[in-house]
């Protein structure tokens, strides 16, 4: 256990790791999986030491209660630069810098066409949660980003609002192209500097064990 021992640190230590102007990715869904010390240590770090500063955010699920948790420890000015996110709705914290302009802001959520209807009212526009996800292994693997039809003729399409949130976001995650005869969608690949994770067990290989996380839960 020598091995494991020797990278285990509290979340202080963890989120102490973290440098401006990194890219920034957190799993989770809603409530659940949600790396919640981390947040809270992020959000603590910053208020002490106005540092990290300018951090990209990058989220699959909306993660947060629509008030304090969850991603809602870090809606403060000047931690965040840009967010490539989904569902925003469980983080009004983050809405609120979107809207106020004070930081670039793209949405991908669940659900294209309900959403569609009211993407100024809850601050949703449209790519889809799985293109989100499939990014993210894409750019894992080294791929120039992901292909997909989702999101064609919607917010997201670049002939439109490209999946911007408001006037401060460049317009530079999707692009249009064309693949035998067809329109496609390019989704751009966004390079993760600091992954934070819910873990049950870290591996003596120094895996991470995240297996059935999200059924963990207390019984009332």
């Amino acid at each position: 256990m020598r091995r494991v021992d020797a990278k285990l640190c509290t979340a202080a230590e963890a989120v102490a790791r973290i440098r401006s102007h990194a890219t920034v990715a957190c799993g989770g869904f809603v409530g659940c999986a949600h790396p919640e010390a981390l947040s809270a240590a992020l959000e603590e770090r910053f208020l002490a030491t106005s540092s990290p500063r300018d951090l990209q955010l990058y989220y699959a699920a909306g993660q947060g209660d629509r008030r304090a948790r969850g991603l809602n420890h870090l809606a403060h000015e000047g931690l965040l630069r840009r967010v490539i996110g989904g569902h925003w709705g469980l983080c009004p914290g983050l809405g609120a810098l979107a809207l106020a302009e004070k930081i670039e802001a793209f949405s991908l959520p669940q659900v294209c066409l309900l959403l569609c209807a009211v993407a100024v009212l809850v601050l949703i526009s449209l790519l889809r949660q799985g293109v989100l996800s499939q990014l993210l292994r894409d750019t894992a693997a080294g791929r120039p980003g992901a292909i997909s039809t989702v999101g064609l003729d919607t917010c997201v399409d670049p002939r439109f609002d490209g999946g911007a949130l408001n006037d401060k976001t460049p317009r530079d995650m999707v692009s249009l192209m064309e693949m035998d005869g067809r329109e496609m969608l390019h989704y751009q690949p966004v390079p993760i500097d600091v992954v934070r994770l819910l873990t049950l067990l870290v591996l003596a290989c120094a895996n991470l064990l995240t297996l059935l996380a999200p059924l963990c839960c207390r019984r009332r």
